[in-house]
């Protein structure tokens, strides 16, 4: 993968490389540990290394933190202006990223947006979720695609609705026999089990952005990944449960909107690099 880096960055005719990576990078763009999302990568001195091998400026970011920076300069969070934006991305786990007066708040060793290790839940449930280390009740165990079907099989022996007898008949053996697309599908039918895990699932995240907001204080919440594919749902969910868990001039004014910006993720990468550079775009 690092070659491919190498290789990529000396074609382009750029001379200004933006790199978004998955795993915990450090303010000076290194991989702290190794990735869940890829084997074998890291820990690695990335920027550096690049640099050093491609002669271009090179700026490394979490990817997250990237996709944040795209949706705030060309996406949902456009009009965000020098407030605050924050972006929560729900996909296999949970990660987000917040931008204040137009910059990345990367916090002490880059560890700011972790949303996902939260604990939303103290007596929950013991961690469901591609990041090592995350206490049991967190907002990734409940909010992540992982952790809305280990809600759905935490749940379906209570019911006996379609969505429950799927989940029977996928049994436990294949890991991705069930997934967050399952349950919302089975939603737009009014699935009665379906309808329960939607519900746990607005709640922890409500629970869950109601402590960012009541930190950050911030303009829009932009909530992207995968699991967002299911539309407007789930925002609809978690505004009627913030309304009921919130101080209320906190959500005067606060829009909480789906990401809206296609590859994100590589548009910010690159945004950033050239801000951090002052090159003009």
């Amino acid at each position: 993968l690092l070659e491919f880096l190498v290789a990529g960055a000396r074609r382009c005719g750029a001379g200004v490389v933006g790199v978004g990576t998955p795993g915990l990078v450090t303010p000076q763009g290194s991989l702290a540990g190794l990735s869940e999302n890829i084997a074998g990568w890291g820990p690695l001195a990335l920027e550096e290394l690049l640099r050093r091998r491609t002669g271009k400026a090179v700026t490394v970011l979490n990817d997250v933190s990237a996709a944040t920076y795209g949706e705030y300069r060309c996406g949902a969070g456009a009009d965000a202006g020098d407030d605050p934006m924050v972006m929560v991305a729900l996909g296999t786990g949970l990660g987000g990223g917040v931008v204040v007066r137009g910059e990345l708040l990367s916090g002490y060793r880059g560890l700011a947006g972790e949303f996902g290790m939260m604990v939303v839940h103290p007596e929950g449930r013991p961690a469901a979720s591609v990041s090592g280390g995350a206490p049991a009740g967190s907002l990734e165990s409940y909010a992540s695609a992982t952790g809305i079907v280990a809600t759905l099989r935490e749940l379906a022996p209570r019911f006996t609705t379609p969505l429950a007898e799927h989940v029977t008949a996928a049994g436990s053996d294949d890991p991705h026999s069930l997934t967050a697309e399952t349950v919302y599908r089975y939603l737009k039918q009014g699935d009665p089990l379906a309808v329960e895990v939607h519900q746990v699932t607005c709640r922890m995240l409500a629970r869950g952005l109601s402590a960012i907001i009541s930190v950050v204080a911030p303009r829009v919440i932009v909530l992207g990944g995968g699991v967002m594919r299911s539309g407007t749902v789930i925002i609809d969910g978690v505004k009627e449960h913030l309304q009921r868990g919130i101080y209320p001039p906190l959500l005067d004014g606060l829009s909480l909107r789906a990401a809206s910006l296609p590859h994100a993720g590589v548009v910010g990468a690159g945004l950033y690099a050239l801000m951090r550079e002052k090159k003009p775009i």
